[in-house]
């Protein structure tokens, strides 16, 4: 009789042991799910980052006679010129088509119609919270919209 205890104590500490080890691998199966999910999301928002940071241009005009220039005033890079901001908007439109351009901290504009918005006085996070409402939406994929 003794013998049949000690055979079921023995099975009750070899289930409890394998219920032990069926936790911990379940456990760090999902903490491996969670790493390769936050892995994922973390390339995607860097990759999101780069993007922004190319489709944003902080520009700096020179106007030379009555022709302004618009040039990137991180790369120096050509942008855009114009007797007025029609006749740039219509230059804008034709190179670019989601780009935002931050004029000297008191102008925006932003494709795809580069509409003129008044900026003075707003900080850089409403700034960077204005564009990501209208820029980051149409540079996801469709099914990520839905």
């Amino acid at each position: 009789m003794q013998d049949l205890i000690g055979f079921g104590l023995w099975l009750l500490e070899v289930g409890c042991w394998c219920v032990f080890w069926y936790c911990i691998i379940q456990v760090v199966s999902k903490l491996l799910e969670i790493r390769e999910i936050y892995a994922e999301a973390k390339e995607a928002t860097d990759s999101m980052s780069e993007h922004l940071e190319r489709l944003v241009h902080n520009v700096k005009p020179e106007k030379h006679a009555d022709v302004e220039y618009w040039f990137d005033g991180d790369t120096d890079k050509f942008l855009a010129q114009g007797r007025d901001i029609s006749e740039i908007r219509a230059h804008l439109k034709e190179r670019f088509k989601l780009d935002v351009f931050i004029i000297e901290d008191q102008m925006m504009l932003m494709g795809p119609e580069y509409e003129p918005r008044d900026i003075k006085g707003r900080s850089p996070e409403e700034i960077a919270e204005a564009i990501a409402k209208l820029v980051v939406p149409k540079l996801l994929p469709k099914t990520a919209k839905e």
